[in-house]
Parts: C-alpha cells; structure tokens; sequence
C-alpha cells in the first residue's frame, strides 16, 4: 500500500476530530459500525484485498474506540467531582507567576481523594499562590468542571492540554492554607521552563518595545495572554490568526535557518542535521509542546533523520506520523483548533500546491519572457491558496466567519511575520546567552518587522468588507455537503476527482457565503448566552452588533468570553439593564475586551460612577430620559420594575428582571413577541402576552425555573447549557434557530 502512514494517521485523526463533535452514545454507535464494516470487509474478499480501505476501517475503529474510552472511564467519572471539597497533593507544572491566559497553571494529582496523574487547572497567581515547576502544593480544594460556554467554538481548549477539571483553594486566605514545598530534586524539564521564561522575561525587557513586545512574545514562544483583544480580531478577520501563536510555519521557519547556518558555518551534513534535530526538539519545549508545534517538530525531525541518512522522506507519510505521534497519547489533541488549522493548512501545500503551480507559475515560466518574470509572485498566491482551502471548513464551523482577503493577507503578512519570528527567537537567545551588542542589533530589526506588520495588518483591516459572517444552518448544510461531493469525486475519478470535487465545493461554499448574506439582509438575530441565571445577550442586523446585560456579573463576563471571539472592531451599543446590578459592576470586562461605541443605561444605582468611569467612544445615553433610538427603526425604553423593552422594527423583546412583577406593566407593555426571563419567570407571568421565551437560567436551577412558566402557551428555549438563537425580520415575526 503506497503511502500507509499517512492513510493511517489521516483516517485516525479524521475520526477524532469527528467524534470530538459528537456526544458519548454517538461515538460508540460509530465504534461499533466501524467494527462490523471490518468483520465484513475482512470476509468478503475485494474488499479484504483493499489494504486501503481496510485500514481506514481499523483507524477509524481504533479512533473512535479510544475516544470512547477515554470519555467513558477517564472524563466522564471525574466530573462527578464538581462542586466537592477534596484534599490534595499536587504537583505545579509552570511558574505561578507564567500562568495561561485561559487556565492558569497545570497541576499533575499525586495524592489525595482524586486519582493519581488526573491534570487540574489552578489559577495560583490570583489566589497569590508562589510556586516553581515542580513544587509540591498541598490542601484544600473546591473542584469545579471546566467551563467554556459562549466561546462559539467547536471544541474545548481545556481538553487539548489533557486538564479535566478547575480547582480553586478552599479558603480563600490561600497562601497560608495552601502548603508549598520545593521537591527534592527537578527533572530536565524544569530548566527548559526555566529558559521559557528567560526567554519571554528578555524580550519584555527590552526597552522602546511596549508597543510591539506582547505580539513578539506570542509569534516567538506561544506567550498570547498580553495580546490585546483588538490585535486579536483584526488577525481573525485577516485570515491570519494563525501568526499570533507559534505554529508549524514558525517551528519549520526556524528549523530551515538553523540547518542553513549550520551549513553556512561549513558544518558536515549528518552533524548541521543532528544539531538541527535538536534544536527543534528544545524550540518545541520551550513552546509548550503545543501540537501544532509538535506537528511540525514531528515533520521536521523526520526530514532531518532523512538527510541524516541520505534519503528523502515522503512528506504526506510524515504528516500522517505527526499525527499519530500527538493524538494516540492525547485523543482530545483534535480539540485544539490550532492543530486543525495546522493540519489542514500543511496538507494543503502538500496536496494541492503541486498541481496548482504546475498550472499556473509551471506554464508562465514556459512560456518565458515577461510571463516568466509573473511565476514567482503567482507560485507565492498559489501557496497561500493551497494552504487557505482546506483550512476553509474548520474557519467556517470554528468561527462562522470567513476572510474576505485571506490570501492577499498572508501574502503581505507571512513573509514580514517570518523576520519577527526569526528576529525574537535570536534575541531572546542571545540576550541569554549575555551577548548584548547583538542582542539589540536582532531585537531592532524583529521590533521593526514587527511593526511594520501590524501597520500592514491595519491597513488591510481598515478596508470597507474583509470579512462576513456565517449562519449555522448554512454551515450545517454546506460543510458537510463539500466533504461529501469530495468523498464522491475520488469515488469516481480517484486524486484527479478529489482535486476538481475540492475546487468547486469551495467555489460553491464561497458563493453560499456571499448568498447568505444577500439572504440575511435586513434580518436580526438575537443571540441568548448561558451565563448562570443571568441574562447577556447579543443583537446583530446587517453587520452591526449590541450587547444586553441583565442581572448578576455572569452576564457582563459571558458577553466578554464571546465577542473576545468575534471579528468585530466595536459593537455599536452596550445596554446595561441597571447601575445596580452585578452586571453593572462587571461592565469594564467587556470594554476592555472589545470598543464600545455608546452605553445605554441608567442614571443612578450603586455602580453608576462604574459605568460612568467606560471609555466609550460616543458617551452614555440614559433610559431615565426616554426612550434611545437606534439603528435607524430600532429603540430601547426602560419600564417599570427594571423591564427593558427593545424594539426592532415591529418586533418587540422584553428583558425580564430576576424578581420583577409583571403586573406593573401596562397594558401595552405586557404585549411581546419574545419574553427573556433572567434566572426565572417574573412574578404574575402570565399578565404577559408572548409568541415566545428565553429562559436564562442555570442548569441547577432549571427543574424550578421551568415550574414557573406557563406549559404548552408559548414555545420556551433555555440557555442552561447552550446559546438560544433567534431570528426575527422587525416585522413581529420570532423563529428559533432548531439546530445544535
């Protein structure tokens, strides 16, 4: 079979990624057809002859199985834990004061009530915790399942990094009820954690780099935590989020410098090859052994063994190893969406650019004079548009949004990040090493560089459409439909029907996109997020967003997790429902997290000088003094008892408090089309008159909340455990969106 490492290692991680998406009954269902596909397979004898097939049968199988297992027997049964106070004794995996912007730091169990080797999350430096790698902390604890709803992603950063549960101190004077003891000794690990953190305290070190430092540090070492979320949504919007955090395309960059100056400084091959092969293994470390970086670290070795021993290794086939090698001791390395990106990105340039540059820059250079001085710059486009396509269905169903200008981004922007790259690792090392007169010199030019990438990066973003957002439904609908018109173009003209099924399937997705938004067009959709009895929701139409909070500070930090995600430059309003609510005190997280161009609220409450303290670009609007009008046909009035009404168009939506009394409202008032009710229903509920409603509420709380509204009068959604989605056209029209 030509190639079978790379069938095995594709048709496994496929099925990963796959069942990653899929509840637990699913995944086994799948398991078990897989099995029955093999038993058949291996009776009937075309297809036992089919070496291929076969062994994306047993891929498959074995995928699927594992990935059952390891939710069944290990996941699962540990999150039974949530909500217990259990004694610990753990060991810290990172320097407290080094901690991960989404987790804090990484303890391993070594004793105690929860199994041995169970990883946890510990934010240690908020609790004021001080530890090494490697440190012994023992105590206390309150479990608690890791959470990461409203991010509107496809899979759980959390579980990419093997940590299956949060833990926090059971008292919060942590630092004297949380013993730390330094262990007797420290494995080799440690010092690569110590030249990590070297390495992101050399270049924060440096002077006349605050504007740049935080981008240089995540581009280099994979430190994101000080990018600020506008940097973020730019790139996104770009197309090339990819550059902020350490990626194939830098671990591949730094090992073909290296190799060249081994071989510059007239080294022998088999030792330029060896030196490089370690170089890799130590920048893969000192990143985190994050697996994107691991995925081309694997790639890279293997090249290097190849010209160790004088062959050419076969790159789809290390590709497929690269994959093996991370996914069969962590299944759950699939639901890292850097990995996917990678993945798809490398198997584009290896599939796709070959016959794509054989068309286009091949037949310029034959054709030679001036059409052969346009071959470069077209095999450039042609390498960004293989590595883009395939990467296409993960942006779409990760992000729903789809860059517009992707490939001339990459095309000005990978180049200029590959200097910044380079330029950073060098400093950092040498600033190490104690070589100052080069340190400045290499720090100046990656300082530069990057510069002038973000100058170019805002450029482009500045443009009048760079991207355009995705309907799920569209989504659900025309994803799956490429994969299949692919799966079918090989079935009936092989690599050749692969190749014309792939272009026009992201022809069609492409023209989907653009038909979406033509259809979409002057319809609002209203999005509820799950934000534990609180409400925050999120109103879009044609382009342009509001946020509403109501209730407690979970609102307020639900909104932030979700627009720290989105493409957006600012969202046109914040409506704070009350300056006395949590939601009011907790405001900040969201300004800091995105621009707010007004602030609709009240004039008093108890955190009014909070709100009054947001930098928003066009000032506050106050409810006290009338209705607020917006986006043309649209207003917000506040009612009685801390009702908020919002009108679009025709249709009407009313923001129900926690304990408010629907009685109080007029007559007029209690006519709706959509009621959301925080944390429960109001008082005297059925006073209201609604096509629908929202129940935002927690999942504990569910059982009572739901007592509370009227049965079988109206349809009635729930954001216990995800976002309610609804459409409406202004016209009094509510539809909720029926799909996952």
């Amino acid at each position: 079979m030509e190639r079978p490492l790379a069938v095995l290692g594709f048709s496994f991680f496929l099925a990963l990624t796959l069942g990653s998406l899929l509840t637990l009954n699913l995944t086994l269902a799948l398991a078990v057809l897989c099995l029955l596909a093999l038993i058949v397979g291996l009776c009937l004898r075309p297809l036992r002859q089919d070496k291929r097939l076969m062994t994306v049968f047993l891929a498959a199988l074995a995928a699927f199985s594992m990935l059952s297992a390891k939710e069944a027997l290990v996941f699962c049964p540990l999150q039974r834990w949530d909500g217990q106070t259990v004694h610990l004794k753990l060991q810290a995996l990172n320097y407290s004061a080094d901690p991960d912007d989404r987790i804090g730091i990484g303890v391993r169990v070594l004793e105690g009530d929860l199994p041995a080797g169970t990883k946890l999350a510990l934010d240690a430096s908020f609790w004021g915790i001080a530890c090494e790698p490697y440190d012994i902390l023992e105590g206390d604890f309150v479990v608690s399942a890791v959470r990461e709803e409203g991010s509107g992603r496809i899979y759980e950063y959390t579980k990419s990094l093997g940590v299956m549960l949060d833990i926090v101190p059971a008292d919060y004077n942590a630092e004297e009820s949380i013993a730390v003891t330094p262990p007797a000794s420290r494995p080799v690990m440690a010092q690569v954690l110590a030249l990590r953190r070297a390495a992101r305290m050399a270049i924060y070190s440096q002077p006349d780099m605050e504007d740049v430092q935080d981008v240089m540090a995540g581009m280099a070492f994979g430190f994101t935590s000080g990018i600020s979320a506008e940097i973020t949504r730019m790139f996104r919007s770009l197309g090339v989020s990819h550059l902020l955090a350490v990626s194939g395309l830098h671990t591949s960059l730094l090992a073909q410098a290296m190799l060249a100056l081994f071989r510059f400084l007239k080294l022998p091959r088999k030792a330029s090859s060896l030196l490089t092969a370690g170089f890799v293994l130590l920048f893969v470390a000192l990143t985190g052994f994050t697996p994107s970086a691991v995925r081309a670290g694997v790639m890279s070795i293997v090249l290097l063994i190849g010209l160790l021993f004088g062959r050419e290794p076969d790159s789809l086939n290390s590709l497929g190893l690269a994959l093996l090698v991370i996914t069969l001791p962590n299944p759950y390395a699939v639901c890292d969406v850097g990995l996917l990106l990678s993945a798809a990105a490398t198997f584009g340039i290896l599939v796709l650019y070959p016959p794509m540059r054989r068309a286009t820059a091949d037949r310029l250079k034959e054709k030679g004079g001036v059409f052969a001085l346009l071959a470069r710059p077209v095999g450039a486009v042609m390498v960004t548009l293989a590595a883009t396509l395939p990467t296409l269905p993960v942006i779409l169903v990760v992000f729903r949004n789809i860059s517009l200008i992707s490939p001339l981004s990459n095309l000005l922007m990978v180049p200029v990040s590959s200097v910044v790259t380079v330029a950073t690792c060098l400093g950092a090392f040498l600033a190490v090493a104690g070589v100052p007169i080069m340190t400045d010199a290499v720090f100046w030019i990656g300082k530069t560089a990057a510069r002038l990438l973000l100058w170019i990066g805002r450029g482009l973003f500045s443009l009048p459409v760079v991207s355009v957002d995705v309907d799920q439904l569209f989504l659900l609908v025309g994803v799956p439909a490429g994969l299949a018109l692919v799966f079918l173009g090989y079935r009936l003209l092989g690599k050749r029907g692969v190749r014309i099924a792939a272009l026009w399937s992201v022809i069609a997705l492409l023209g989907g996109v653009v038909a979406n938004g033509v259809f979409m067009k002057g319809v609002a959709t209203l999005t509820v997020l799950p934000s534990y009895g609180a409400t925050a929701a999120l109103v879009e139409r044609d382009g342009r967003t509001g946020v509403v909070v109501m209730g407690r500070e979970d609102a307020s930090q639900a909104a932030a997790r979700v627009l720290r995600n989105q493409s957006l430059p600012s969202i046109d309003f914040l409506l704070v429902a009350s300056p006395d609510d949590g939601s009011a005190f907790s405001a900040p997280l969201i300004v800091e997290t995105i621009g707010v161009e007004t602030l609709i609220t009240g004039k008093e409450g108890e955190y009014r000088h909070t709100l009054e303290a947001l930098p928003v670009e066009d000032g506050t609007l106050y409810l006290d003094e009338g209705a607020v009008s917006f986006w043309g046909d649209c207003r917000a009035e506040q009612l009685a008892d801390g009702f908020i009404r919002l009108t679009i168009g025709g249709t009407r939506l009313l923001f129900c408090p926690e304990g408010g009394d629907a009685s109080r409202l007029t007559a007029d008032e209690r006519r709706t089309n959509l009621a959301v009710y925080t944390g429960a229903a109001p008082r005297n509920v059925a006073a209201l008159t609604t096509q629908a409603g929202v129940l935002s509420v927690e999942e504990e709380m569910l059982p009572f909340a739901e007592k509370g509204v009227p049965r079988g009068v109206y349809p009635v959604e729930n954001t216990a455990k995800d976002d309610v989605t609804i459409y409406t056209r202004g016209a009094g029209d509510i539809s909720f969106a029926r799909f996952g």
